[in-house]
């Protein structure tokens, strides 16, 4: 085995075929912004404001990608102002990503009621049981786990990674160039269709929570 890790041919870790990288790729990028001011010292619109955008994206590898952005900002008043956001983003491969060599590797998959720290969701449904499963004792240590083949690099139909993205706040100050001034904002974030598998024992979690 040391004579195969020092071919490269595996790793320490039982990776096989862990070879150097490299590739080369061209992509344009194109962004575009839209700042229209909708009303002005009315009452209860001491401003409402519109932003809009837009970023295109044109990659060897992955073709065109549109992001677009909306935001609409309202001061009722000169001193509080509201906002909500809406964009929608990508992400394109990295280069590790698009150039990885191919390889195989084993990694140990844990049985998710193995041992007790667990999530407290998770110990209910393992010592309960759920779906025909058999409810498994408190502090079941099992067989220890087992190990799982994965394959990295070179991905198969390359795709852009894709994000909505929602958002609001309200701001406030008392005016003045040393007033205080509070922001609160929150916003949620939704990954779709994400570059990479799954990790084996988040699977395997994932079908027992």
């Amino acid at each position: 085995t040391d004579a195969l890790i020092a071919a490269r041919g595996t790793d320490a870790n039982g990776a096989w075929g862990d070879l150097p990288f490299g590739g080369r790729f061209a992509s344009d990028h194109v962004d575009l912004a839209l700042q229209a001011p909708l009303l002005r010292d009315l009452a209860f619109a001491h401003a409402l404001d519109l932003d809009l955008g837009a970023a295109w994206l044109d990659d060897d590898d992955i073709g065109s990608q549109a992001s677009p952005r909306v935001t609409l900002r309202w001061a009722p008043v000169q001193d509080l102002a509201v906002r909500a956001a809406w964009m929608r983003s990508m992400r394109a491969p990295s280069l590790l990503e698009r150039f990885d060599a191919a390889r195989i590797s084993l990694n140990a998959v844990q049985d998710p009621c193995f041992g007790v720290n667990y999530a407290p969701d998770l110990r209910r449904r393992c010592t309960e049981g759920f779906a025909g499963v058999t409810p498994t004792p408190v502090g079941w240590d099992g067989d220890g786990g087992a190990y799982a083949q994965l394959g990295g690099g070179l991905a198969e139909g390359m795709h852009a990674e894709r994000a909505t993205q929602r958002s609001l706040g309200l701001a406030w100050t008392t005016g003045g160039p040393w007033s205080p001034w509070v922001d609160l904002g929150w916003s949620r974030q939704v990954i779709d269709n994400p570059i990479g598998a799954p990790n084996p024992v988040e699977v395997l979690e994932g079908c027992y929570i």
